[in-house]
């Protein structure tokens, strides 16, 4: 009884105990409950399908809303949201503490270092969209400008794989796609199921497309600061649960738009069992209904044997078509009214028995004869021929035979069908007339025309487009034409998009770019211009493309050469201009070394130094000349010359001391040209050079010359007449093919020291003589130049040259010029030769002291007048005057740099020499005698 009390007092205190402890659990339950772990999450404010904010009701939406706060019932949180523009925000948000979760990031190996993730709540493709009428783009390899969302897993992996495409940060989804459709981007790149979301809501589900399948997955996950561990293993506990429920499917099938699979095992059974219930009813029915329909169908085949016959006969007479039977020599034992109406017969009586031959066209008859005995032997087969009926009628006709067999199987007739074609052989000629008529249309054509239909594959070509492209009709027909009109750009080497595929797709009228090149059937190339247009039948539909180009290489060529002349005019603005200041003072350094040198013997230490100094300015002068040759004040002073003499002297001086020889082929009766002797002596000085570099270890220049008579457009630029062609071949590296267009551009070298002014210089100095230049070369196999120069036929010797000599004189001679370094050099240059000097720095002042001379009765012998003066009288103007106030005035002109052709033509302006800067004393002695002497 005591044990009894004892148990009972214990078990009352173990069940005041158990209930003490669960209303404290409870407490501590409710207290939790008051107060839960309060959590702040960062994700995208607009990602539709995934997380947004209700336009309507301003609360977050979408699956990663929603799981987030199923996790927070599971956990106790309490969520506070904070939306963000762009995932770069996102991950921001989370790393400066703003935010304790970022939600729906993508996990990744670089985010794995700045944060730490759940495991995957979710697994989403990444795909490419583009819009919907751009038939071109086939992934990422296709296309040069892609849009993603800033920040983005989908931007991070783009621009980190795929260096050659540009990628375009967005802040908005809205104007990603904004840009897509406007032609900013080529392509979007994001969450395939928020694109899809976003097009249906702004109904432009049918302006863009996806292309092929999703470029990667991603996992999506919760993101926390690395440091928060107890948080991040809160967070993964629940999502390691929450993802395997009923609830977080629910959730999936909501937002992803997918139900579970509909064929359960119980909805098979059920399935199969209703199956065997209808199959075991209708099995009964049908035995039935069998024995029911065999008894009606016994007693109505008696009567349908009756009607059979008149059945078919009925069915051969409503027939459209002649139906006939024949017998093995052609007599006609049958015919339905069709045929008799074909024939002219009033019934089957009036023909039948008779031989069908009298009717058929005398030329026709073997033909049918073969047939019917073809057909009597087990065969078949067709004719078409023509008939003339009894009336007199002619029509075209087209049969077809077969045996006709008895019940044993023999062979008893032929059964022919025949139709009456006659109008459409009428058509068929008409359209073959037509077509025949259309060929000698585009044979007559001076384009080239090719006809498509809506495959590409060629239909149609004229003999122009063969001639062109180097292929024959025959070739070309059901051929697509990419392989045969194959374009590319011509500057860049790239393929052109075909023409075709552009006016298919729009339906209007499409040219080529510029530049566009035709590879031929043979390799060679050529430019063309070209058309594309749709062709439609009479509903509009589009039937295919007829593609209309011509050869425009000659034009193509021309205007490259325009524009390389304008290009050198407008450098040679700047560069005169500079050369005329820069000869003014190699005038004074030149005149006044030439003057030191005359107070100095040879043996002199001093006389060595002022050589050296002497030939310094002659490499300044020449690289000033160079500049001149391009500058309009670069005129050439012509005169008659054998332009192999020229070539040789100076290809002979620039060989000194080198590995390399020249071979010459000169005809004997080679005519002469007009030129500049100096400037062209510098053409080919910088030719040998270019050569000599060309090929280091030596070799031969081949030159020859030959006369040549030009047709018209024969060669760009130049008139039809006589010229020299000068080839010029060496045996060196040669050049790359990428640049023979800029070797004569200024600057342009690919030497390592060089002024990039040689070939510039050859240009213009052949350009200035009315002259061609053009290169040829291949990697490897040297290079070549083509140089032609207008010629005379005289075959006179050309005039000497002046050698350097020095010739004292005496007499008054007037300096005119604006530079003093000038006036003082040229001064004291004259007065080492024997001459009286008066200066003047402008036209006014000249003509006022010459007028003054002759009044006093001292007149100027000669006077040196600058042709260019700054903000005074000119040379040009100032020798007018003087030639009023003396008819007999001995003008010299003198110039560094003119944009007028004076300097080549000062007799027709009323100067009696000219001399160009800089000079030397040499050149004034010369220069002054002549004229004194004239």
């Amino acid at each position: 009884m005591k044990k009894k009390r004892l148990l009972a007092k214990l078990s009352l205190t173990a069940f005041l105990l158990s209930f003490l402890a669960l209303s404290l659990a409870d407490a501590q339950a409710a207290a939790d409950t008051d107060n839960p772990t309060r959590i702040t999450v960062a994700t995208l404010e607009h990602a539709p399908v995934f997380s947004y904010v209700d336009k309507q009701t301003g609360i977050p939406s979408g699956f990663v809303i929603e799981v987030m706060d199923k996790i927070a019932d599971r956990g106790g949180f309490s969520v506070t949201y904070k939306f963000k523009n762009n995932w770069a925000d996102v991950l921001s948000a989370l790393q400066s503490g703003e935010a304790d979760v970022a939600l729906g990031v993508a996990i990744t190996e670089d985010r794995k270092g700045t944060c730490a993730f759940t495991r995957p709540i979710d697994t989403i493709p990444v795909s490419l969209f583009v819009r919907a009428n751009d038939n071109s783009a086939t992934g990422l390899s296709s296309i040069s400008r892609v849009g993603a969302m800033k920040g983005s897993i989908t931007w991070e992996i783009i621009k980190h794989n795929y260096p050659k495409v540009i990628v375009e940060a967005y802040e908005s989804y809205s104007d990603g796609l904004f840009d897509l459709l406007s032609g900013h981007i080529d392509a979007f790149s994001s969450l395939t199921p928020t694109i899809m979301q976003l097009s249906r809501e702004a109904g432009i589900e049918d302006k863009i497309k996806l292309v092929g399948k999703p470029l990667f997955e991603v996992k999506i996950a919760l993101a926390v600061q690395a440091s928060n561990a107890n948080l991040l293993s809160q967070l993964d506990n629940i999502i390691g649960e929450f993802v395997h429920t009923a609830e977080y499917k629910h959730l999936y099938n909501k937002w992803h738009f997918s139900t579970g699979p509909y064929w359960t095992v119980k909805r098979i059974l059920i399935t199969a069992a209703v199956f065997a219930v209808i199959i075991i009813v209708i099995m009964i029915g049908w035995r039935h209904y069998s024995i029911v329909s065999l008894n009606k169908s016994l007693l109505e085949t008696k009567e349908k044997l009756k009607q059979s016959e008149l059945f078919s006969k009925t069915i051969i007479e409503s027939e459209p078509e002649c139906v006939k039977l024949l017998d093995a020599e052609g007599n006609l034992i049958m015919m339905n009214r069709a045929g008799l109406d074909m024939i002219e017969a009033e019934s089957l009586e009036q023909v039948k028995g008779q031989c069908v031959c009298p009717l058929i066209v005398p030329e026709y008859w073997d033909y049918f004869m073969k047939l019917t005995k073809k057909v009597f032997n087990g065969g078949s087969g067709s004719l078409t021929f023509e008939m003339i009926g009894l009336k007199g009628r002619r029509l075209c006709l087209e049969t077809h035979a077969v045996p006709f067999l008895n019940e044993k199987g023999e062979i008893t007739a032929l059964l022919g069908i025949t139709r009456d074609i006659t109008e459409k052989k009428k058509a068929e000629d008409a359209i073959a007339t037509e077509k025949e008529r259309l060929a000698v249309t585009l044979r007559s054509i001076g384009d080239a025309v090719i006809v498509t239909d809506t495959d590409g594959v060629i239909t149609l070509m004229n003999r122009v487009a063969e001639g062109l492209t180097g292929w024959t009709t025959d070739e070309c027909l059901g051929k697509p034409l990419s392989e045969v009109f194959n374009i590319i750009d011509d500057t860049t080497r790239d393929r052109c998009e075909s023409p075709v595929h552009k006016a298919l797709s729009t339906g209007l009228v499409v040219g080529l770019a510029n530049h566009t090149a035709l590879i031929r059937k043979d390799g060679s190339e050529i430019i063309i211009a070209d058309s594309a247009a749709a062709i439609r039948d009479k509903e509009s539909k589009i039937i295919g493309v007829v593609l209309v180009f011509r050869d425009i290489t000659a034009q193509y060529k021309t205007e490259a050469e325009l524009q390389k002349m304008q290009k050198l005019e407008s450098l040679g603005l700047l560069a005169g201009g500079l050369a005329h200041d820069f000869n003014n003072l190699l005038t004074g350094i030149m005149g006044n070394v030439g003057l030191a040198k005359m107070q100095f013997d040879k043996g002199h230490k001093a006389f060595d130094y002022l050589v050296k100094a002497e030939a310094a300015t002659e490499r300044a002068a020449s690289l000033t000349q160079q500049l001149l040759t391009f500058a309009k004040g670069g005129e050439p002073i012509k005169r008659k010359a054998s332009i192999a003499n020229i070539v040789k002297e100076s290809v002979e001086f620039a060989l000194h001391g080198s590995n390399v020889r020249c071979e010459y082929m000169v005809p004997a009766d080679l005519w002469n040209t007009e030129v500049d002797v100096g400037q062209m002596a510098q053409v080919f000085n910088n030719l040998i050079i270019n050569a000599i570099h060309a090929m280091p270890n030596g070799g031969i220049v081949h030159i020859s010359f030959d006369n040549i008579l030009l047709a018209e457009n024969q060669v760009p630029t130049l008139p039809c007449g006589d010229y020299v062609q000068i080839e010029f071949r060496d045996e060196g590296t040669g050049i790359a093919v990428e640049h023979l267009s800029k070797i004569f551009d200024p600057y342009f070298t690919t030497k390592k020291q060089g002024s990039g002014l040689g070939l510039t210089t050859i240009f213009s100095i052949i350009n200035r003589h009315g002259g061609y230049i053009t290169v040829k070369s291949k990697i490897g196999q040297g290079t070549t130049f083509y140089i032609y120069l207008p010629a005379t036929r005289d075959l006179s010797p050309d005039e000497c040259r002046k050698k350097d000599y020095v010739s004292l004189g005496h007499g008054r001679i007037l300096v005119m010029d604006d530079e003093s370094i000038v006036r003082d050099t040229a001064g004291e240059m004259l007065t080492a030769l024997g001459y009286e000097i008066e200066f003047a720095n402008d036209g006014g002042k000249a003509i006022e002291l010459y007028a003054k001379a002759i009044r006093e009765k001292q007149p100027f012998d000669a006077v040196m007048m600058d042709l260019t003066i700054p903000g005074g009288m000119s040379g040009k103007d100032a020798v007018k005057k003087l030639l009023e106030i003396d008819a007999a005035a001995k003008v010299i002109v003198s110039s560094g740099y003119s944009t007028d052709p004076i300097m080549s033509n000062y007799k027709e302006y009323g100067f009696k020499g000219v001399i160009t800067k800089p000079y030397n004393i040499s050149q004034v002695s010369q220069t002054i005698s002549k004229v004194l002497a004239s």
